[in-house]
């Protein structure tokens, strides 16, 4: 997917940071940097992609409510398999807020998407990213 979006939007204005987070099971720190490790070539080989592990799905957790993910059977699902584009308006807080709200995303998610989400479409994301960056 990454090659399709980000190959096509040259330039500094742009930046690729993937959180990678354990869903099916839990794994430690280690097996998920390994496995992130050995996924990454797959995905994120642009030199602007930076790549963090979070075994604890923190990120994942703290997102499910800003994209308005639903719960499935009374548990609070991860914003997992997500793409989020942020514009140079985009705030973050201190350490514990909530993060801010994407100008735009996409998923892959097969349930707790919010009926009104986008499904991934590579081309159509780098458009909306391309519209977003200054002419």
């Amino acid at each position: 997917m990454q090659r399709k979006v980000f190959d096509r939007l040259p330039g500094d204005r742009v930046s690729v940071t993937a959180i990678w987070v354990p869903v099916n099971r839990e794994q430690s720190w280690d097996e998920l940097q390994t496995n992130a490790h050995r996924e990454q070539p797959r995905w994120l080989t642009d030199p602007r992609a930076v790549n963090f592990t979070d075994s604890t799905r923190r990120a994942a957790m703290a997102w499910a409510p800003v994209l308005d993910i639903k719960p499935l059977y009374g548990v609070q699902l991860p914003a997992w398999d997500v793409y989020l584009v942020f514009g140079p308006d985009a705030r973050w807080g201190p350490p514990g807020a909530p993060p801010p709200a994407p100008a735009f995303w996409m998923h892959q998610l097969s349930t707790g998407a919010p009926a009104n989400s986008i499904r991934l479409n590579p081309d159509q994301l780098r458009a909306r990213i391309e519209a977003m960056l200054p002419k």
